[in-house]
């Protein structure tokens, strides 16, 4: 094919520059985004029970709940929260369940028990989300007027402007916001005079149901015509419910005669605050196919045209993921583009050609644009992950290129004419090179049967990778021989390469020589690797640098959101200081999709901070603060959270252990929990306190109601409307609906609970305190559970081998208790077994591509012999660049056997091409010295391209380095055993031992 297409150049370069156009249209019509979209997954199911206690919620609604959706399919662990007023759980599926039909079928398993579950109890709200879902910029939006304080109605400016703007935006799909008021109706109801009158709450309540009605629409036959009627009485304003009229004795009273009726605020449970002045907050999620950074722009255009709009309003992006992506990219694109200045400034010190150049600077941009077009192809989109496999992929992408460009010039210094010298040159080297190609593929293939999300990520960088290398193989193989023909390209008289050639002759004849040298140098390499593995830090993913600090503080105690936010308050202003900008999130969020597990007692610091020193100031000073002024606070930190921590679930601790007693009728007691932890501190271990709360418990007399022929029904609405729980009905205004609640002036409970009566059968009027007693108790504030059932978790961090023995001992030590421990620490281990499987079966993979190139089963183990060497190379700069053992790092090494044995296929496949003419002797010298220049060349322009990974910042850079040190370590080490050791192993296999003693008389 290539001597047809030789002949016709026009053809081959209008061919090219149709692709390469091709690839500039799709680069704009390709998604911008930080991560690959892909579903996450798990299913989160919110339950809202503002009656209930975590023991009745536990035991009448999330147990039967979780047991339900145990039978899901797919369904790989389940975790439930159980709080006063509500419940989370979590249900988490192994990789590749389609979670759109997970989604499908939890709301139908969920269909099938809702009859079962307390009839007052708002259905629960199913919800999962993919990456697109997760907010990628926040708002900040608050009055700057000190004196606008109402934020019911900037709340619903808020919505009704600012929210539906930014949801107009192309980009963008949903605006969630939090932080806002709401308006509700109360009643205050007169008592002395509804007494003296012989009424009750139930007819006010009577009174509101019959005038707040909603029949719908009603067709109306007229004759010929027919009419759409609706029949409605609904209240539309205050007054409307103020000169309600309700018949009593006869006579005609308002409902303003009977009770103080007022719109007020309703009950806070939460709050958000940039810095001191409260705020409302916008979380702006993006179109799954959107560009990030024209999202980001338009958002920004929008809030410059509000600011102008509405001077006084303050908006004020926060917490931007898109400038996380903004900056990785660019360091990313930065990377790339060094890294392949080096590598056209190391082919410029060989060859001493401009054309040369040319060419291989034509290579990188048009193996880079076509590429795009396949990324179009296959659905991919530009993000961290697959511009880190290109970039990994760059000194490939010329590796091709520089092997046909050598060959040519090998063959033109043979006297062949440029013609047959690019025929001959190209076609002998495909063979080895599509070997190449499949060897470096080959190794990702089980990248992509891991386990976990993980997998669907690097699946992009494998697909992103492969894609460059065929792009670059098809360019070197069908393109540049044409140019060189085409142009005359002719590097026959450059020698500047002799001296290598020299050296190279010296090194493999010391090696020939020495055998036992080399290989006890090796040996001992491979050795130290081995030591240095348990010395290694083992973890999931590395460090990567954070704009700033969040913590997580739950007071453990039973204040009101006033006294949250005075905490919070004096903690803010001791941390002033140290922090560039802060933000708190105070109590329950009212996020539609970003659902916390915050309650009214608990609160979330975020402090912007990116000096690694002053963070450390940080931490130690809330933990000081904390530990002296409040020592009951249950306290986490961690770094602001991105999209990457978001999809892997990063915890901030290493181990949990669900404790449950041994028999499972009961719970542990709170008292028997407490012993049990203090002899696990005694052991050396940090616990936490556990999460208690003091509890009124509130018990009805029913024998006692009995007797005296009072209503149970109408206690328990008693009891509702004291608490403030009580809605009677809902305000329909425009386009906000107002609740309408009865409401009780006075805030001492037992002062009012003496105060209240309550009429029997007989309309006499009895106190209410008779029927009804209170217990103070403590109790547990949550109650977790998982598929086992319900437990108490104690969760721990810092745990090494020996600590988890020592725990486990502790545990085994009280044999009342069942114990399981769970966490990150053993799925790290997992992680780490896992990979080491893919890289057997990388190694299998590699064997059989091998075999068929060679149609041998002897010269593969030549090939695989020497990836020990490589791996001990990447161990030993990840030990000194003190990098952790982590799955990037694992990934690296796995990636650095497909590209090491490149060189070993090259060299290999000259030997067995020569050794029939020359013999064995002249052939591995012959070999050397025709592969030398390509070999090094192409190792060296390898790691130089990742170089600039090293040196580069954010988040892209930092999740690769460890990747890119792997791949250089091995890389540098494989190219010395190509030259030295290669041909030791490929003697000893192939049983030529002759040559060792020859060259030792020698």
């Amino acid at each position: 094919m290539l001597r047809y297409l030789i002949h016709r150049p026009i053809g081959v370069i209008l061919t090219f520059m149709m692709i390469v156009v091709m690839g500039l249209y799709v680069f704009t019509r390709t998604s911008i985004a930080l991560l690959p979209e892909t579903d996450l997954p798990y299913l989160s199911i919110f339950v809202k029970y503002p009656s209930g206690n975590a023991n009745i919620i536990e035991k009448e609604i999330t147990k039967v709940i979780r047991l339900q959706m145990l039978q899901v399919a797919g369904v790989d662990d389940a975790w439930s929260t159980s709080q006063n007023g509500r419940a989370e759980l979590e249900l988490r599926f192994r990789y590749g369940k389609d979670m759109s039909l997970a989604y499908i079928e939890a709301n139908e398993k969920l269909d099938q028990i809702i009859s079962s579950l307390p009839k007052d109890l708002e259905r629960p709200i199913v919800n999962y989300s993919s990456l697109s879902d997760l907010p990628v910029m926040q708002i900040s939006l608050h009055p700057r007027d000190d004196s606008l304080t109402d934020f019911v109605d900037f709340g619903m400016f808020s919505k009704n402007v600012v929210k539906r703007r930014l949801e107009q935006l192309d980009e963008v799909a949903f605006v969630d916001i939090s932080g806002y008021d709401e308006a509700e109706i109360q009643i205050s109801p007169d008592y002395k005079k509804m007494m003296a009158l012989g009424i009750d709450e139930s007819h006010l309540r009577e009174t509101l149901d019959k005038n707040n009605i909603n029949l719908g629409s009603i067709l109306l036959k007229d004759g010929q015509y027919q009419f759409e009627v609706s029949i409605r009485s609904q209240f539309q304003s205050l007054d409307d419910i103020k000169n309600m009229g309700i018949p009593i004795h006869g006579q005609i009273l308002r409902f303003r005669d009977l009770a103080t009726i007022e719109k007020k605020t309703k009950d806070l449970r939460g709050k958000f605050f940039d810095g001191p002045q409260r705020s409302i907050l916008l979380s702006i999620l993006k179109q799954p196919e959107s560009n990030i950074f024209n999202l980001r722009a338009e958002v920004l255009q929008t809030l410059d045209c509000l600011s102008q709009e509405y001077p006084e309003i303050e908006l004020k992006a926060i917490l931007d993921q898109s400038e996380i992506l903004r900056v990785s990219i660019d360091n990313l694109t930065s990377s790339l583009l060094y890294g392949g200045l080096f590598a056209i400034a190391i082919l410029f010190l060989f060859y001493r050609r401009v054309s040369a150049l040319f060419l291989i600077a034509l290579v990188i941009p048009s193996t880079l644009v076509s590429s795009l077009l396949l990324y179009y192809v296959f659905g991919l989109s530009i993000n961290i992950i697959s511009l880190s496999g290109l970039i990994l992929g760059v000194g490939l992408m010329i590796d091709n290129s520089i092997i046909i460009i050598e060959n040519i010039t090998q063959f033109r210094q043979q006297n062949h004419n440029m013609t047959e010298a690019s025929i001959l040159g190209a076609n002998e080297v495909f063979s080895p090179l599509l070997s190449s190609m499949l060897t470096t593929c080959s190794v990702f293939v089980p990248l992509l049967f891991m386990s976990g999300i993980a997998g669907s990520l690097f699946y992009e960088q494998a697909l992103s990778i492969a894609i460059s290398i065929f792009m670059s193989l098809l360019i070197a193989y069908l393109v540049i021989p044409v140019l060189i023909q085409l142009f005359g390209f002719d590097f026959a008289l450059s020698k500047s390469s002799d001296w290598l050639e020299k050296y190279h002759h010296n090194l493999l004849h010391f090696s020939l020589r020495k055998p036992l040298i080399i290989l006890m140098f090796f040996g001992v390499l491979i050795t130290a690797a081995i030591f240095l593995i348990p010395k290694l830090e083992k973890t999931s993913f590395p460090d990567i640098s954070r704009e700033g600090i969040e913590w997580t503080i739950d007071w453990n105690q039973n204040i009101t959101l006033a006294e949250n936010q005075r905490r919070s308050f004096e903690l803010m202003d001791h941390l002033d200081h140290y922090s560039e900008d802060m933000y708190l999130l105070m109590g329950e969020q009212q996020f539609l999709l970003d659902r916390n597990n915050q309650n009214i007692q608990q609160s979330k610091i975020i402090c912007m901070q990116s000096n690694d020193e002053k963070q450390r100031h940080l931490i130690q000073r809330v933990e000081q603060f904390c530990h002296q002024k409040y020592p009951f606070t249950r306290l986490k930190y961690g770094y602001i959270e991105n999209a990457f921590d978001k999809i892997f679930k990063s915890d901030p601790y290493d181990l949990y252990v669900e404790l449950r007693p041994q028999n499972r009728s009961q719970p542990l007691d709170i008292t028997t929990l407490n012993t049990y932890l203090d002899q696990i501190r005694d052991q050396g271990f940090e616990v936490e306190p556990v999460q208690q709360l003091d509890k009124l418990s509130i018990h009805i007399d029913v024998h006692k109601a009995l007797v005296y022929q009072v209503n149970v029904d109408d206690i328990k609405q008693k009891l509702t409307s004291m608490l403030n729980a009580n809605q009677l009905g809902t305000l329909h205004n425009n386009h906000e609906n107002i609740a309408i609640t009865i409401h009780q002036n006075s805030e001492d409970f037992e002062t009012l609970l003496q105060q209240t009566m309550i009429a029997n059968a007989s309309d006499s009027l009895l106190g209410l305190s008779n029927f009804v007693k209170m217990d103070y108790d403590i109790d547990y504030k949550e109650i977790t559970a998982t598929r086992k059932g319900e437990a108490q978790i104690i969760a721990l961090d810092d745990i090494d081998q020996a600590k988890l023995l020592n725990l486990k001992s502790v545990f085994n030590s009280l044999p009342e208790l069942d114990f399981d421990i769970t966490g990150p620490y053993f799925q790290n281990q997992q992680r780490i077994v896992e990979l080491l499987w893919v890289l057997l079966v990388s190694l299998c993979l590699l064997f059989l591509i091998l075999s068929a190139q060679f149609e041998s089963l002897v010269l593969p183990f030549v090939i695989l012999l020497t990836l020990p060497f490589g791996i001990a190379g990447s161990l030993t700069l990840l030990f000194f660049a003190d990098q952790a053992l982590s799955i990037l790092s694992m990934i690296g090494i796995v990636v650095m056997a497909g590209i090491m044995v490149n060189d070993a296929i090259l060299k290999l496949d000259m030997i067995n091409r020569l050794s029939p003419k020359l013999g064995v002797e002249a052939a591995l010298f012959e070999a050397g010295r025709r592969r030398i220049k390509p070999i090094l060349m192409t190792s060296i322009t390898t790691i130089l391209a990742l170089c600039p990974i090293l040196l580069s910042s954010g988040l892209g850079a930092e999740l690769q380095s460890p990747l890119a040190l792997a791949v250089i370590g091995g890389i540098a080490m494989g190219t010395l055993s190509s030259v030295t050791i290669l041909p030791i192993i490929y003697l000893m296999c192939t049983r030529n031992f002759s040559f060792f003693k020859k060259y030792k008389a020698q």
